[in-house]
């Protein structure tokens, strides 16, 4: 437990396969654990993925015990102590001030719609994750054309902020 929060690491067993060197690590605001359908202030949970070229990876479940998603003081400071080490955050809304400490700790807060699929943004990842490793191993390059990982990761984020079509 961790300031009122409950940590589920997730250990695959045995015959499961290596990730890759993650890429990204990525947290969804999260109640069902299947959709994006809180907003960060008030958030009751977090799953935290990896993601790689080569997939994604549950490996952190966080859960408020009780009473503390409730609590005002202090609550987007503990948030935000949660997800270090995180690059995105995927939730429904998120306020300025909320913002800025996420991005003072390296990471992005992302909105999209409620009831998102958590499945559908991390095949977006994945795949951003893949371009991301072609484009840094010298190959293709998304859109055919020669940009910097730096810049592709930058271009995909805002794509993400301003949302896309399915």
């Amino acid at each position: 437990m961790n300031n009122g929060w409950r940590r589920l690491r997730v250990h695959h067993g045995p015959g499961t396969p290596d990730m890759d060197d993650p890429s990204w690590t990525a947290a969804f605001a999260s109640n069902d654990r299947k959709h994006v359908d809180q907003h960060f202030g008030m958030a009751t949970g977090f799953d935290l993925y990896a993601i790689s070229p080569g997939g994604s990876r549950l490996i952190e479940v966080l859960r408020a015990v009780s009473g503390e998603a409730n609590s005002h003081e202090g609550r987007v400071g503990a948030r935000v102590r949660l997800l270090e080490g995180c690059r995105l955050l995927f939730c429904i809304a998120v306020g300025e001030a909320a913002k800025q400490q996420l991005a003072a700790v390296g990471i992005t807060a992302m909105v999209v719609d409620p009831g998102t699929p958590i499945a559908a943004l991390l095949i977006k990842l994945q795949e951003q994750s893949a371009s991301r490793a072609a484009a840094s191993a010298g190959g293709p390059a998304p859109c055919g054309k020669a940009r910097s990982s730096r810049q592709a990761e930058e271009n995909f984020l805002a794509m993400l902020a301003n949302g896309w079509d399915e």
